[in-house]
């Protein structure tokens, strides 16, 4: 079940984070009616209060929370069940942050933070005659599997007052040979002390999706580009190129710009004026086998005003996280399982 909150944007890929967000109507302090008003999630997570009142006392039971791994893995959501005399060393790793990382998630870094151990709990067929049955007759499955490559775009060093065209090419080797349905680009920040003042972080650290300057982007798929375009250029535009890889996007105005005026008074509200400029993705479809991917992305890097930390966001280094849609295939054989491409 979700709350009323989480079904606005189930199947939004912000859905459950706080990047996402959710309107509300509600009466103010005079009385009066405000209509589609912005609110964060209503959900326990880094940056949100746990769960309000309570947020004391985060170790309690009912603060804890659990993670449906067939939501994470795509095997386990292609497949119904999973029979342990074909994969009987099946095994979830779970990494995390180092703790000068893990201060980035959090809204003080001050604070004195640990990480719990999580308890896996799994479903099993008791009746040993239908487990038999299941195992005997599993025939492999397919699935989505996500293939991932990171691109590192410099820094510039425009001077003061000052902008600077920046262009860069790379290809991508994470995705030869393999099918990919879409792909998906994040600007995830280098530099995560921008965002800090004092022991706390501002905004969302370097967790989202920086918003740049004048982004444009070209891919060339197998030799060919596959946008009309010399770049395919405009947020909005390639907002909706976005909508129609991956699906809606409840997008607040603001959060895929660099700035908007005076917005802090006339479009946001609390806890929501943190995400503007951190919700610029970029996606599309390819729906072809990857021989080559060459993508070239520009922007105009923006040096600083008044002091030497103005407008550091855009033109400190990104690491562009890459993540592409493919199909693979588990088959067992005599010799064990074999796991391929398709």
């Amino acid at each position: 079940m979700n709350s009323n909150n989480e079904n606005q944007s189930v199947h939004r890929p912000l859905s459950r984070n706080k990047l996402g967000w959710v309107s509300a109507s509600k009466i103010d302090s005079s009385g009066f009616p405000e209509h589609d008003v912005l609110q964060t999630n209503k959900i326990p997570n880094e940056f949100n209060s746990v769960y309000g009142s309570d947020a004391s006392a985060q170790e309690k039971p009912q603060n804890g929370g659990w993670l449906d791994l067939r939501k994470v893995f795509g095997f386990l959501k292609s497949s119904t069940y999973v029979p342990m005399n074909v994969y009987p060393d099946l095994r979830v790793v779970l990494n995390y942050k180092n703790s000068a990382k893990q201060l980035d998630m959090v809204a003080d870094r001050a604070g004195t933070y640990k990480t719990l151990e999580p308890l896996l709990v799994c479903e099993y067929e008791a009746d040993p005659n239908v487990a038999d049955a299941l195992m005997r007759s599993y025939k492999g499955v397919a699935f989505t599997s996500v293939e991932h490559d990171q691109l590192q775009y410099v820094a510039s060093t425009p001077a003061t007052n000052a902008t600077e065209a920046q262009t860069a090419s790379y290809i991508t080797k994470a995705f030869n040979d393999k099918f990919i349905s879409k792909l998906l680009i994040v600007n995830t920040p280098a530099d995560s002390s921008t965002w800090v003042s004092g022991t706390d972080n501002t905004s969302m650290a370097n967790q989202g999706s920086v918003s740049q300057l004048d982004w444009d982007i070209q891919a060339r798929v197998n030799g060919v580009n596959w946008f009309p375009q010399v770049a395919y250029t405009g947020k909005n535009r390639r907002l909706g190129m976005m909508v129609d890889a991956w699906g809606s996007m409840n997008l607040a105005y603001g959060q895929n710009l660099c700035a908007v005026a005076d917005g802090a008074g006339s479009v946001f509200v609390a806890d929501a004026e943190d995400t503007m400029g951190q919700v610029d993705y970029t996606g599309f479809r390819i729906e072809e086998v990857v021989k080559e991917l060459k993508l070239t992305l520009a922007r105009t890097a923006v040096g600083n005003n008044a002091s030497a930390g103005d407008n550091e966001a855009l033109r400190q280094a990104l690491h562009l996280n890459c993540f592409g849609l493919s199909r693979k295939r588990c088959v067992p054989t005599s010799n064990g399982i074999l796991v391929q491409y398709v």
